[in-house]
Formats: structure tokens, C-alpha cells, sequence
């Protein structure tokens, strides 16, 4: 299993979530909760997405046994989350035990 996570600052995080949420939407089995969303990219490969007033965390987890699945759903994740926020966030993955 590999696990990272993405923590940007910003004041839009609730309204990127959202947006990326209903992106996907139509793809994945997005679940919403309060401050959480839920893209399930695959059976095994998590997107969760959790939200403050102040950031949003992206947290990644793919059960492959190779990282090439994980770093390229890495990218598509941030790639994604650039668009929706209309800017480039620099913020780099974070490995998590």
C-alpha cells in the first residue's frame, strides 16, 4: 500500500473540493460528507479530500505494489485540483506511514 498526502493553503478549499467532486462525479462514486469527500478512483486507489477554512488536504492511497500507479494518480490528482482552483499550487506529495 502506498499512502501520501498534499496539504495547500488556501481559503477556497470547501468550493475546489466541490468543484473537483462534481468533475468526477460522473466517473467515480464520489461520497460527500461535512468537511470530507470521497474519490474512489478504483477498488483499490482512494482519493479523500478534507477541507478547513484555512486548507485542503488531499490524502492517496493505492494498494498497487508499484509506485508508477501511485505517482501518476499523484499527478492526475494535482493536475485536477490546479484547474479547479484556477492556479498553480506548488505544494509537493508527502510520503505517509
Amino acid at each position: 500500500m502506498n499512502k501520501s498526502q498534499l496539504i495547500l493553503h488556501t481559503t477556497d478549499a470547501t468550493r475546489i473540493a466541490k468543484r473537483l467532486a462534481n468533475h468526477w462525479q460522473h466517473k467515480f462514486a464520489v461520497e460527500f460528507l461535512d468537511n470530507q469527500t470521497i474519490i474512489p478512483f478504483s477498488a483499490d486507489d482512494t482519493l479523500v479530500l478534507l477541507t478547513s477554512d484555512e486548507t485542503l488536504t488531499a490524502i492517496l492511497t493505492t494498494q498497487s505494489s508499484t509506485d508508477d500507479n501511485h505517482l501518476k494518480l499523484q499527478q492526475v490528482a494535482l493536475e485536477h485540483i490546479n484547474r479547479m482552483a484556477k492556479t498553480e499550487f506548488t505544494e509537493l506529495w508527502q510520503k505517509v506511514e
